[in-house]
C-alpha cells in the first residue's frame, strides 16, 4: 500500500491551509466587485440622463471631458471620422438586443 510521506503531508496541508485562509478575502473582493459594478452603473445612468444638458451648456474643457468619458475612439471611414462609443455607451446609443423577448406579445 502507497503511504504518504510526512514531508509531502505537512506541505500539502499548509498549502490547503493557505488557500482556505485567503477564500474569505477573495468572498470580500467579490461582494465588494458587485457594488462597485452597481454604483458604477447608477452613475453611467445618471450620465446619460443628462448628457445632453452638460454638453449644451459646457464649456471646451467639460464637453473634452465628455467625449473621453464616451469614447473609446474615433476612425476614419472614407471622408468621415467615426465615433466608437466605451461600453455600456454603445449599449445605450444602439439599444440591447434581447433575443428571450417575446416581441410584442405579452
Amino acid at each position: 500500500m502507497n503511504e504518504i510521506d510526512s514531508d509531502t503531508y505537512a506541505a500539502k496541508s499548509t498549502e490547503l491551509r493557505d488557500r482556505i485562509a485567503g477564500l474569505p478575502l477573495k468572498v470580500e473582493a467579490a461582494d465588494r466587485s458587485r457594488a462597485e459594478q452597481g454604483d458604477l452603473a447608477i452613475r453611467v445612468f445618471e450620465l446619460s440622463q443628462s448628457l445632453q444638458q452638460k454638453w449644451l451648456t459646457g464649456d471646451y474643457a467639460e464637453k473634452r471631458k465628455l467625449l473621453q468619458i464616451l469614447l473609446l475612439k474615433c476612425k476614419l471611414d472614407a471622408v468621415s471620422l467615426a465615433p466608437v462609443m466605451r461600453r455600456p455607451f454603445d449599449l445605450l446609443a444602439n439599444g440591447v438586443c434581447v433575443p428571450s423577448t417575446r416581441g410584442d406579445r405579452i
